[in-house]
């Protein structure tokens, strides 16, 4: 996982040891309630005070998680094979 502080010009990769070494599917990344969540194909739900971390655990769902609400603004991902 990357982010940007300027719109897109320069990315910086995103290591914390709680997120995944590798996503099978492109992982929901959402902003609400002052939080950035993380959610995963796996069902994993992580959460952070800003996108580059520290990430940590929030739960764990039974199922994977494809499309996410925050805010008002919707996120998804689709998989492909």
């Amino acid at each position: 996982m990357y982010h940007s502080l300027n719109a897109g010009e320069n990315w910086a990769e995103v290591a914390d040891p709680a997120l995944p070494e590798r996503y099978d599917r492109v992982p929901v990344l959402s902003y609400a309630d002052g939080l950035a969540w993380l959610m995963t194909n796996e069902g994993r739900v992580l959460r952070s005070d800003d996108a580059d971390g520290p990430w940590s655990l929030a739960c764990e769902l039974p199922a994977a998680v494809r499309c996410a609400v925050g805010d008002g603004s919707p996120s998804s991902i689709m998989g492909w094979r």
